[in-house]
């Protein structure tokens, strides 16, 4: 068994928030918990909790929309892979990449990506959403010319080689962070 621990109401309250973020990641956008009833018997130093929890229907994701791309020339056909899952924080942040790294590999280093759900009908304890993802390009940057400064005892061909970009070529901010691991 576990070792017994002290009942303090910041635990009680980190137990809590993280039994909501636990629902909210299942698709429960809406849960709610709480305690009720808190009854603490100081003789024997044992601690009755009654803790609320509603659930509320499970928010599924039905349909995503990406919007403002405009003339950016990107695709953004890979909507369709990321419906019937949960809606949550993990699966927004996993449809912000996909995007993301198009907008990236096309010059695009400041795009910006935000969600709005809307919630349609419930059947059978389930929430169907319908996301629209709204992109927010930023403008399209190109490689200028790159120079290296500074490098006194490695040779700029050995650089060159670590950051392979071409002057004009779109600027795409992952392959200067990959160059610096």
């Amino acid at each position: 068994g576990g070792e017994a621990r002290a009942y303090t109401p910041s635990r009680l309250n980190r137990a809590i928030e993280a039994l909501r973020d636990e629902l909210r990641q299942r698709g429960y956008a809406e849960a709610q918990v709480r305690v009720t009833d808190v009854k603490i018997d100081d003789h024997t130093g044992k601690v009755g909790l009654v803790i609320d929890v509603a659930e509320g229907a499970r928010w599924e994701v039905a349909a995503v929309r990406f919007v403002g791309a405009g003339e950016s020339g990107v695709g953004l056909d890979f909507g369709r892979g990321f419906e019937h899952r949960p809606w949550s924080v993990l699966w927004q942040q996993d449809v912000r990449e996909r995007p993301r790294e198009a907008f990236f590999t096309a010059g695009f280093p400041d795009v910006g990506i935000a969600f709005s759900a809307k919630p349609g009908a419930e059947l059978a304890g389930v929430q169907a959403v319908e996301v629209t993802a709204t992109i927010t390009p930023g403008a399209r940057v190109r490689v200028g010319q790159v120079r290296f400064e500074g490098n006194r005892r490695t040779q700029a061909i050995v650089l060159r080689r670590r950051v392979q970009v071409a002057t004009g070529g779109p600027l795409d901010p992952r392959v200067f962070q990959q160059a610096s691991r």
